[in-house]
């Protein structure tokens, strides 16, 4: 594995951060039952509104990806993101960055997933993430207690 390093998201990473998600949005929600324009505006407004709190993921120095950890008053953190750049996927970097918020973090953490995504389904429950609740015909929420 390549190294990697943790630092601070810059405005010029809302743009990145924004297309990854949208593309998770247009990939996995269902248009029959959420209005994909509103979805993607709530989106866009929530990375807006709170760049500063992501973390940017370098590999060798290069932008790799972005996480957003939210602290929860009732001793939980939710994982609202975890997103790896296309040219970075299948490397192994995003098991490496959960392992490191895993270690991290002394709270259970919760995120929400898009049931048809197979391969973040897969990698989060292969972590110990199981599945505490169906909120939709396509998300779930995962849960991984400490």
């Amino acid at each position: 594995m390549d190294k990697l390093t943790y630092g601070r998201a810059e405005r010029s990473d809302i743009e990145p951060i924004f297309a990854m998600e949208s593309l998770l949005v247009k990939q996995y929600e269902d248009p029959t039952i959420v209005d994909l324009k509103h979805a993607l505006q709530w989106c866009r407004t929530k990375i807006e509104g709170n760049w500063e709190a992501y973390t940017c993921i370098c590999c060798n120095g290069q932008k790799a990806g972005y996480f957003h950890l939210i602290p929860q008053p009732d001793l939980r953190t939710e994982l609202d993101d975890l997103l790896i750049l296309p040219s970075f996927r299948h490397q192994g970097i995003g098991r490496t960055v959960l392992d490191h918020i895993l270690d991290e973090t002394d709270e259970s953490i919760y995120l929400y997933v898009y049931q048809k995504n197979q391969r973040a389904v897969s990698l989060y429950t292969e972590k110990g993430f199981q599945i505490e609740r169906i909120v939709s015909p396509t998300r779930m929420i995962l849960k991984y207690r400490k």
